[in-house]
């Protein structure tokens, strides 16, 4: 546990059981291990990454990419247990205009307090759960988490957010007239 490993010519399979990513090596698979706590050469920059319309259910050890579209100021929260925890959310869409939010809790509230609005960042390693009401999908930041901001995206140059939605649909109302 904790070691930082690349695998090369492994079978990948999604598991019935865990919903998570089975790898499965044979006598042709190579398997480096990492002695350095980070070692960023040894991982490709290149992840796969799913867009919120492929998250059916729970999963873990996912990778994203999305937009930030607002920051909500951080919560508490007193759990059924009686506990208090911190939770802080960011409401994000992904590159279909899709919309979902992240969830920060506790000590990983730290790892999104330089992000702002309109940052894009991918999200290497966050546990992800299927939409269950208003909030859409949600994303929520885990110890292993990793995040990069991004300077540019074209996956997100052509995505309106709801708030350019309302300003941009309020112009066209108020310039348009039936007497036109």
């Amino acid at each position: 546990e904790g070691c930082l490993v690349r695998i090369h010519k492994a079978n990948a399979t999604l598991s019935d059981f865990s919903g998570e990513i089975e790898l499965s090596c044979n006598e042709r698979s190579k398997i480096e291990i990492s002695n350095d706590e980070v070692d960023a050469d040894l991982f490709d920059s290149d992840v796969t990454l799913i867009t919120f319309s492929d998250i059916t259910m729970s999963k873990s050890g996912v990778n994203i990419q999305v937009y930030i579209t607002n920051i909500n100021e951080e919560r508490e929260i007193t759990r059924n247990d009686g506990s208090i925890s911190q939770v802080k959310n960011l409401s994000v869409i992904d590159k279909n205009s899709i919309y979902g939010r992240i969830a920060a809790w506790d000590e990983n509230i730290e790892k999104v307090k330089s992000l702002v609005i309109g940052d894009i960042v991918r999200l290497i390693g966050v546990k992800v759960k299927p939409s269950s009401g208003t909030y859409g999908s949600e994303i929520i930041i885990q110890k292993t988490t990793t995040i990069e901001k991004e300077l540019d995206s074209d996956d997100f140059k052509n995505v309106t957010t709801r708030s350019e939605e309302r300003r941009v649909g309020k112009e066209c109302r108020s310039r348009w007239s039936p007497y036109h």
